[in-house]
């Protein structure tokens, strides 16, 4: 453990060629080493890397898959009490300065938030930096963001994220109109019928990579971000996300009552 300490070094992310393979790193550290580096106090470091990482739109999916990495491979008592801050600093870039590609490891990252956590303590998380802020940010970024997503493990969080709020909190059973959008895109995401946009905009952001990047690695960093990592399966518990979504749906409204 005694080269962990010098990896979280400002300077060492100073060139953007070098963070890729820093951050893979770091979060094969996390998942080696996580309960060691929290009992250590170096977390708080790890979570300066990852707020500068989050305000670049070179470094913020980077910085998604370092705070992934926290809340993957640690337990939840060691990275709880930041996470209303993580929030704040994701509604800031959100405000200010959002792109498609942000969008989206936004949408993921509450997904994987909602399926550790559950949604009673996301949304308590969420409403230390606004009261009820969780509702709105479901409504207008979460849920017509959904079609954003694609790939097999982000498929299958954002679909236990979004049976999960459904049938889980009584806030969103309560108001029918965001109730009733979150499963009409649940439902597309699991046909696959979303319509998906914003292909010129990723091109650019491609295009933002390769310019700040360019020549940017050392021989010895491209090894790094190229290794094998090993990888969990995400959810491992959850075989079939569109047979956990159907079946927790209609157990759900078979007990409020509820229409099919």
């Amino acid at each position: 453990m005694a080269v962990f300490p010098p990896l979280l070094t400002p300077v060492f992310w100073e060139r953007p060629g070098s963070v890729p393979a820093l951050t893979r790193l770091l979060v094969a550290y996390l998942a080696k080493a996580g309960v060691g580096i929290a009992a250590d106090g170096h977390l708080e470091a790890v979570l300066g890397v990852f707020q500068k990482l989050i305000a670049s739109k070179a470094n913020d999916q980077h910085g998604f898959a370092l705070i992934s990495g926290i809340m993957q491979h640690l337990p939840a008592a060691a990275y709880q009490q930041y996470l209303s801050t993580v929030w704040q600093l994701l509604f800031t870039r959100l405000q200010t300065s959002k792109t498609p590609r942000f969008t989206r490891g936004f949408v993921v990252f509450v997904s994987l938030a909602i399926c550790k956590l559950g949604v009673a303590a996301v949304s308590s998380t969420m409403d230390a930096v606004q009261p009820k802020i969780m509702l709105m940010i479901l409504q207008q970024v979460w849920v017509p963001s959904l079609s954003l997503v694609d790939g097999p493990d982000e498929d299958k969080l954002v679909a236990v994220a979004a049976t999960k709020c459904l049938t889980e909190s009584p806030d969103i059973f309560a108001n029918r109109p965001l109730w009733e959008q979150l499963r009409a895109a649940l439902d597309a995401k699991l046909k696959g019928t979303e319509v998906t946009e914003n292909a010129d905009e990723d091109g650019q952001e491609d295009a933002l990579d390769a310019e700040l990047a360019g020549g940017g690695y050392t021989a010895a960093y491209a090894k790094l971000a190229n290794a094998s990592m090993p990888e969990r399966p995400v959810l491992g518990e959850i075989a079939d996300p569109k047979q956990f979504a159907e079946s927790t749906l209609a157990n759900f409204l078979s007990r409020v009552g509820g229409g099919g």
